[in-house]
């Protein structure tokens, strides 16, 4: 059996290659676009945990507060507290370098006395105090930074830290990989009292870091007790957690884009498997008539799959992970945009990944062609030899499949009208339902025109009332078109949607007609400020009518990362940049002037 297998399934292949081709692309798109997603969503997560890594350290509990920054005033008292075996603090600043046109996140560490579980990446380094101190503007980078841009030791960059322009020093070169596999290369460290200085953060702190002496429970308890209620303790487990939440939903949509994908590929696999299939049920009802049990005709066909199956899985491996490569700067374009990070360096690959593929290809391709493969397998051998065809079995199943189409659409919009959308996932139930039925509609919307063609030469209408005599193959085809347009419009119309938004927020509340930043500002909760004696010769300068000055930062609400925005309403055309979704906005807009309230966006509101 297994000579025959190879021998037929050789001659098969230079018969119809171009089916056991579409197989094997079926597969490779499933395992390359899930994979290619993955990859994408595993390497995100890396850099939102480098990241914090480097600023934590080894640290057992961190001291934050809601706001960008808290007083230094507060390192005394967390190191007095019982329980704290060592602590000490952190200022992290955005820095731009001009010539190189690269910003790097900067962290103020205490270079002068390191402690123990300071970064490794600083504490393992032979540090000269006396350099540092003499030497302003004293940094150390990471080496692939130093590679990259051609930086060497005692070679002084010029950079941008808000409004201050200044000349910083390569003091040393390390590698922060040592902290975090994913560490940026444009991490880089300044002595904390010069990371003040420079910022014009004095007296204040990003972040304290603690190491506990005893259990982690009881320091954390300690320290709530003593620390005043705004100020928040958390390990950098939880604040791993947390940054993994803001991910959820950006890293859900890719995924439902790449099942989507893997959806269409089980279409060309069913397809491809029903065609083949049925060009052969002669030679399987031979084998039957001669002996072969129906379980043996399933393996010889599901063993047929499964060689397809891995040659699909063996082309999506490296197309995925090309994929991923090709995607990486979109994916860092969001990143960087919307959640604030360093963009992504390199891609995390883990083994689960591939397995996850190679389980997907696999599987896929015995899910696609299960069916038909039942269908010749279970058949009566008399069956496969008459000339009664697959397709006359699908005429008969197109009604009672319509109605089942009809059927889980209403279930599930009964079900999302009952619950409601308060349940954030009622959307993908919506369409999963419509994926499930749009293949169930096909075989009677094809047989349904089928029938109302008349054609009288031949041409369009000839052909299109042939397709009910290959429903079958036709109605799956239909079906994997249908499915991909339906995505594409439902995205197409939802990136609409997102676009039209940006534009109503635009044309109501930007009315400024230049606008003035620093080079090293990367969005709420950046410490790039702008001087306020700059502000003031902005508010002199020849053909300016009036500065409408704007401050906004991160606040932590309830567990919530929420932007505050801090504006003016000095200008007449202010307060047409925020419509109120209430009435009596003039007293609204009283109180909001005198410092009584606050606007809160309907998003925010809602939630």
């Amino acid at each position: 059996m297994i000579r025959y297998f190879f021998t037929t399934l050789t001659a098969q292949f230079r018969k119809s290659p171009g089916l056991y081709l579409l197989t094997v692309a079926g597969v490779a798109l499933g395992v390359a676009s899930v994979l290619a997603i993955q990859i994408l969503n595993t390497s995100a997560v890396a850099a939102f945990e480098a990241g914090i890594e480097t600023l934590s350290g080894e640290a057992d509990l961190v001291v934050r507060g809601s706001a960008p920054t808290i007083p230094e005033t507060l390192l005394p008292l967390v190191l007095s507290t019982p329980g704290v075996g060592a602590a000490w603090p952190v200022v992290s600043v955005p820095v731009f370098l001009p010539e190189y046109e690269t910003t790097l996140r900067v962290l103020g560490l205490d270079l002068v006395t390191p402690l123990p579980g300071q970064p490794t990446a600083t504490r393992n380094m032979e540090l000269g105090i006396e350099e540092i101190l003499n030497s302003p503007g004293w940094l150390l980078i990471d080496e692939r930074l130093a590679k990259t841009r051609q930086l060497s030791p005692n070679q002084r960059v010029e950079a941008s830290i808000g409004t201050e322009q200044t000349h910083l020093l390569i003091g040393a070169v390390t590698d922060f990989r040592q902290i975090h596999p994913h560490a940026s290369s444009r991490t880089a460290v300044l002595d904390i009292a010069e990371a003040q200085r420079l910022t014009g953060l004095s007296g204040r702190l990003t972040q304290i870091n603690v190491i506990a002496a005893e259990d982690s429970d009881s320091v954390e308890r300690n320290l709530r007790s003593r620390l005043p209620a705004s100020i928040r303790i958390e390990r950098p487990q939880q604040q791993e957690s947390s940054a993994a939440g803001l991910l959820r939903a950006f890293r859900l949509n890719l995924t439902a884009l790449s099942l989507i994908s893997l959806f269409v590929g089980l279409f060309l696999v069913y397809a491809s498997s029903q065609a083949m299939l049925i060009r052969r049920r002669t030679e399987f009802g031979t084998l039957r008539s001669l002996g072969a049990t129906r379980l043996e005709v399933f393996r010889y066909i599901a063993a047929e799959v499964m060689l397809l199956g891995l040659s699909g899985v063996l082309l999506g491996l490296p197309l995925g992970y090309w994929l991923a490569e090709l995607n990486l700067h979109t994916v860092n374009s969001t990143l960087t945009s919307v959640y604030l990070l360093h963009e992504i360096e390199e891609v995390e690959i883990s083994p689960y990944i591939f397995l996850l593929g190679i389980f997907i290809g696999l599987g896929g391709a015995l899910l696609g062609a299960v069916i038909p493969a039942l269908d010749v397998s279970t058949a009566d051998p008399r069956a496969l030899l008459s000339h009664i065809r697959f397709h006359e079995q699908t005429t008969t199943a197109a009604r009672p499949l319509l109605w089942a189409g009809a059927g889980v659409l209403v279930l599930a919009s009964v079900w999302v009208a009952a619950v409601g959308l308060s349940w954030k996932p009622s959307g993908f139930i919506l369409g999963i339902a419509l994926l499930i039925s749009i293949p169930l509609f096909m075989p009677a919307l094809v047989q349904s025109l089928s029938r109302k063609a008349q054609p009288h030469r031949f041409g369009f209408l000839f052909s299109l009332k042939s397709l009910a005599d290959r429903l079958s193959t036709t109605s799956i085809a239909a079906a994997a078109l249908a499915v991909a347009v339906s995505m594409l419009i439902g995205i197409t119309l939802m990136v609409g949607s997102f676009r039209k938004t940006v534009e109503l927020w635009i044309n109501t509340s930007i009315v400024a007609d230049v606008y003035v930043t620093t080079d090293s500002w990367e969005g709420p909760g950046s410490s790039a400020l702008i001087r306020s004696s700059l502000i003031d010769q902005l508010e002199t300068f020849p053909g300016v009518q009036s500065v409408d000055r704007l401050r906004s930062f991160t606040l932590d609400l309830g567990g919530l990362r929420v932007i505050v925005v801090g504006v003016e309403m000095s200008s007449p055309k202010s307060r047409n940049r925020y419509p109120l979704a209430q009435a009596g906005s003039d007293e609204v807009f009283e109180k909001f002037e005198k410092g009584e309230g606050v606007l809160v966006s309907e998003p925010l509101a809602r939630k």
